[in-house]
Protein backbone atom coordinates (compact mmCIF):
# COMPACT_ATOMS: atom_id res chain seq x y z
CA UNK A 1 0.00 0.00 0.00
CA UNK A 2 2.84 2.36 0.87
CA UNK A 3 4.61 1.66 -2.42
CA UNK A 4 1.41 2.48 -4.29
CA UNK A 5 1.10 5.75 -2.42
CA UNK A 6 4.75 6.62 -3.09
CA UNK A 7 4.29 5.95 -6.80
CA UNK A 8 1.02 7.87 -6.79
CA UNK A 9 2.57 10.95 -5.17
CA UNK A 10 5.47 10.90 -7.61
CA UNK A 11 3.17 10.47 -10.59
CA UNK A 12 0.92 13.33 -9.45
CA UNK A 13 3.92 15.65 -9.51
CA UNK A 14 4.98 14.51 -12.97
CA UNK A 15 1.43 14.74 -14.34
CA UNK A 16 1.02 18.25 -12.97
CA UNK A 17 4.41 19.19 -14.42
CA UNK A 18 3.28 18.14 -17.89
CA UNK A 19 6.80 17.34 -19.07
CA UNK A 20 7.01 15.07 -22.10
CA UNK A 21 10.07 13.22 -20.75
CA UNK A 22 8.47 12.38 -17.42
CA UNK A 23 7.45 8.83 -18.42
CA UNK A 24 11.14 7.91 -18.36
CA UNK A 25 11.54 9.02 -14.76
CA UNK A 26 8.22 7.64 -13.67
CA UNK A 27 9.32 4.24 -14.98
CA UNK A 28 12.36 4.37 -12.68
CA UNK A 29 10.35 5.09 -9.52
CA UNK A 30 8.92 1.52 -9.27
CA UNK A 31 12.40 0.13 -9.94
CA UNK A 32 13.77 2.06 -6.97
CA UNK A 33 10.76 1.10 -4.84
CA UNK A 34 11.21 -2.57 -5.74
CA UNK A 35 14.94 -2.59 -5.08
CA UNK A 36 14.42 -0.66 -1.85
CA UNK A 37 11.83 -3.20 -0.69
CA UNK A 38 14.55 -5.84 -0.60
CA UNK A 39 16.71 -3.72 1.68
CA UNK A 40 16.23 -3.47 5.46
CA UNK A 41 15.62 0.29 5.24
CA UNK A 42 13.89 1.52 2.07
CA UNK A 43 14.39 5.18 2.94
CA UNK A 44 18.14 4.72 3.40
CA UNK A 45 18.18 2.93 0.05
CA UNK A 46 16.44 5.92 -1.54
CA UNK A 47 19.00 8.26 0.02
CA UNK A 48 21.74 6.09 -1.47
CA UNK A 49 19.95 6.26 -4.83
CA UNK A 50 19.88 10.05 -4.53
CA UNK A 51 23.65 10.00 -4.00
CA UNK A 52 24.18 7.56 -6.88
CA UNK A 53 22.18 9.49 -9.50
CA UNK A 54 24.63 12.39 -9.97
CA UNK A 55 27.50 9.91 -10.07
CA UNK A 56 25.65 7.91 -12.73
CA UNK A 57 24.89 11.08 -14.69
CA UNK A 58 28.57 11.99 -14.79
CA UNK A 59 29.55 8.44 -15.78
CA UNK A 60 26.93 8.39 -18.55
CA UNK A 61 28.12 11.77 -19.82
CA UNK A 62 31.74 10.65 -19.89
CA UNK A 63 30.77 7.45 -21.70
CA UNK A 64 28.52 9.15 -24.22
CA UNK A 65 30.47 12.28 -25.07
CA UNK A 66 34.10 11.47 -24.30
CA UNK A 67 34.57 7.73 -24.72
CA UNK A 68 32.07 6.89 -27.47
CA UNK A 69 31.97 10.36 -29.09
CA UNK A 70 29.99 9.51 -32.20
CA UNK A 71 30.79 5.80 -32.43
CA UNK A 72 27.99 3.66 -33.84
CA UNK A 73 29.45 0.17 -33.60
CA UNK A 74 28.34 -2.37 -31.03
CA UNK A 75 31.88 -3.56 -30.40
CA UNK A 76 32.96 -0.06 -29.34
CA UNK A 77 29.92 0.25 -27.11
CA UNK A 78 30.73 -3.06 -25.45
CA UNK A 79 34.37 -2.03 -24.94
CA UNK A 80 33.30 1.33 -23.51
CA UNK A 81 30.79 -0.25 -21.12
CA UNK A 82 33.16 -2.97 -19.90
CA UNK A 83 35.14 -0.85 -17.38
CA UNK A 84 31.91 0.60 -15.98
CA UNK A 85 30.27 -2.81 -15.62
CA UNK A 86 33.38 -4.42 -14.14
CA UNK A 87 33.98 -1.55 -11.72
CA UNK A 88 30.36 -1.47 -10.57
CA UNK A 89 30.35 -5.26 -10.17
CA UNK A 90 33.50 -5.12 -8.07
CA UNK A 91 31.85 -2.51 -5.86
CA UNK A 92 28.80 -4.75 -5.50
CA UNK A 93 30.96 -7.52 -4.05
CA UNK A 94 32.18 -5.37 -1.16
CA UNK A 95 30.88 -6.46 2.25
CA UNK A 96 30.17 -2.84 3.19
CA UNK A 97 26.60 -2.03 2.08
CA UNK A 98 27.38 1.57 1.06
CA UNK A 99 29.83 0.85 -1.79
CA UNK A 100 27.81 -2.22 -2.76
CA UNK A 101 24.65 -0.11 -3.13
CA UNK A 102 26.55 2.63 -4.93
CA UNK A 103 27.91 0.12 -7.43
CA UNK A 104 24.52 -1.45 -8.07
CA UNK A 105 22.65 1.83 -8.38
CA UNK A 106 25.28 3.60 -10.44
CA UNK A 107 25.26 0.74 -12.94
CA UNK A 108 21.46 0.81 -13.21
CA UNK A 109 21.19 4.59 -13.50
CA UNK A 110 24.15 4.97 -15.85
CA UNK A 111 22.61 2.55 -18.31
CA UNK A 112 19.21 4.21 -17.89
CA UNK A 113 20.63 7.67 -18.59
CA UNK A 114 22.89 6.46 -21.41
CA UNK A 115 20.05 4.43 -22.98
CA UNK A 116 22.26 2.75 -25.58
CA UNK A 117 20.62 2.49 -28.96
CA UNK A 118 21.68 1.99 -32.54
CA UNK A 119 22.39 4.58 -33.80
CA UNK A 120 23.17 6.54 -30.65
CA UNK A 121 21.76 10.07 -30.73
CA UNK A 122 24.58 11.92 -28.92
CA UNK A 123 22.15 14.73 -28.12
CA UNK A 124 23.39 16.81 -25.16
CA UNK A 125 19.89 18.12 -24.46
CA UNK A 126 18.45 14.59 -24.23
CA UNK A 127 21.30 13.62 -21.92
CA UNK A 128 20.70 16.63 -19.64
CA UNK A 129 16.95 16.00 -19.51
CA UNK A 130 17.47 12.31 -18.75
CA UNK A 131 19.96 13.15 -15.98
CA UNK A 132 17.66 15.78 -14.52
CA UNK A 133 14.59 13.57 -14.58
CA UNK A 134 16.38 10.60 -13.00
CA UNK A 135 17.56 12.84 -10.15
CA UNK A 136 14.07 14.32 -9.89
CA UNK A 137 12.44 10.87 -9.75
CA UNK A 138 14.65 9.74 -6.89
CA UNK A 139 14.14 13.04 -5.07
CA UNK A 140 10.36 12.78 -5.41
CA UNK A 141 10.39 9.21 -4.15
CA UNK A 142 12.45 10.25 -1.14
CA UNK A 143 10.06 13.14 -0.44
CA UNK A 144 7.11 10.72 -0.67
CA UNK A 145 8.87 8.39 1.76
CA UNK A 146 9.24 11.24 4.21
CA UNK A 147 5.52 12.02 3.90
CA UNK A 148 4.49 8.37 4.18
CA UNK A 149 7.30 6.62 6.06
CA UNK A 150 8.11 2.95 5.41
CA UNK A 151 7.31 0.45 8.13
CA UNK A 152 9.93 0.06 10.81
CA UNK A 153 12.12 -3.01 11.14
CA UNK A 154 10.37 -3.93 14.41
CA UNK A 155 6.92 -3.74 12.83
CA UNK A 156 8.13 -5.77 9.82
CA UNK A 157 9.51 -8.43 12.17
CA UNK A 158 6.22 -8.55 14.08
CA UNK A 159 4.25 -8.99 10.84
CA UNK A 160 6.58 -11.77 9.67
CA UNK A 161 6.36 -13.57 13.02
CA UNK A 162 2.57 -13.25 13.08
CA UNK A 163 2.37 -14.71 9.56
CA UNK A 164 4.69 -17.57 10.52
CA UNK A 165 2.56 -18.29 13.60
CA UNK A 166 -0.63 -18.35 11.50
CA UNK A 167 0.95 -20.78 9.04
CA UNK A 168 2.25 -22.99 11.84
CA UNK A 169 -1.15 -23.00 13.56
CA UNK A 170 -2.76 -23.94 10.23
CA UNK A 171 -0.31 -26.81 9.76
CA UNK A 172 -0.89 -28.07 13.29
CA UNK A 173 -4.67 -28.03 12.76
CA UNK A 174 -4.21 -29.96 9.52
CA UNK A 175 -5.28 -27.05 7.33
CA UNK A 176 -3.16 -27.18 4.16
CA UNK A 177 -4.50 -23.90 2.79
CA UNK A 178 -5.88 -25.43 -0.42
Amino acid sequence: MRATLWLGLSSIFFVLGGWPASEFSLALVPVIIGLGATSPNPRAFSVMALVATPIAAVLAGVLEFLVLDGADQFQLLALALAPLAIGATLLMTKPNPIPASLGRLSLIFTLAILAPSNPQSYDPQAYLFASLFVCLAVGLLLAAQFLIPPISDEHRRQMLLAGARRELDGLLRGDTGR
